[in-house]
């Protein structure tokens, strides 16, 4: 194993800042937080003598063994295993837009080499890029990539949170509203999509759009997606991730 994941916990949202306390005390400084509900019926909250349904995801970006080790704790200090008490999960990060993506997602966090490698080893076929943008600026980032032969997206509305971790990276503040485009893309559009985001709505922008992308294995609907023309596909030696 190893690399570097995507760490997502859906907690109760009146647990919310107490986990961001803890995911700070663990050395995670940069967290995005997106507002969502629990599914499940009266019936079954009545049976487990739950009433909370409201919930929050949080998101964090570390290396895969403090990632683990956050979902242990999660369990033995913040007692996840409880019936309602949520849910964590990890996702293998595919790649960063960039050093300066990379740096911002794990700011004062260290990293190595050989994890960022490790990124670009995956053999899926489809990525789904992430770009978080300020509050406004779907529309710049969407032309960007539709530029470089993207399709739609899915716009998801979260915030940068934590007293500490409410810091400034390039003049970017994360404790402002942020919006999380989503866009889903074959493997080989990657490079082009990521770099013409960067180039045209990246951090230094007034979008200060950060990225990374996550591995995708199987996708049905989107045509353009599943079959790019054969002109598209691209040397996969290119590289985004921090060389």
């Amino acid at each position: 194993m190893g690399g570097i994941d995507l760490l997502t916990l859906i907690i109760p949202r009146n647990h919310g800042d107490r986990y961001l306390r803890f995911v700070e005390d663990c050395g995670v400084n940069t967290c995005f937080t997106i507002p969502c509900n629990g599914t499940a019926g009266q019936k079954i909250l009545d049976l487990l003598g739950l009433v909370e349904t409201e919930k929050i995801m949080l998101l964090t970006v570390s290396d895969h063994m403090k990632c683990e080790k956050i979902m242990k704790l999660a369990v033995t200090r913040m007692g996840l295993e409880m019936a309602g008490s949520g849910i964590a999960f990890t996702v293998p990060l595919d790649a960063a837009g960039g050093q300066s993506s990379l740096n911002e997602l794990m700011y004062g966090q260290t990293y190595h080499l050989d994890e960022v490698k490790k990124m670009d080893q995956q053999d899926f076929p489809y990525v789904l890029i992430a770009a978080i943008s300020e509050a406004g600026h779907v529309e710049d980032v969407m032309n960007a990539a539709r530029s470089a032969g993207a399709g739609g997206g899915t716009v998801v509305h979260a915030k940068g949170t934590g007293g500490a971790m409410a810091r400034r990276f390039l003049g970017v503040s994360l404790a402002d509203e942020k919006e999380m485009i989503l866009i889903l893309v074959n493997r080989h559009r990657r490079n082009d999509v990521m770099q013409a985001i960067m180039r045209e709505a990246g951090i230094r922008s007034e979008a200060h759009t950060i990225l990374f992308t996550l591995p995708v294995e199987h996708v049905e609907g989107l045509q353009s997606v599943m079959n790019p023309p054969d002109d598209e596909e691209k040397n996969e030696a290119e590289e985004v991730s921090i060389p």
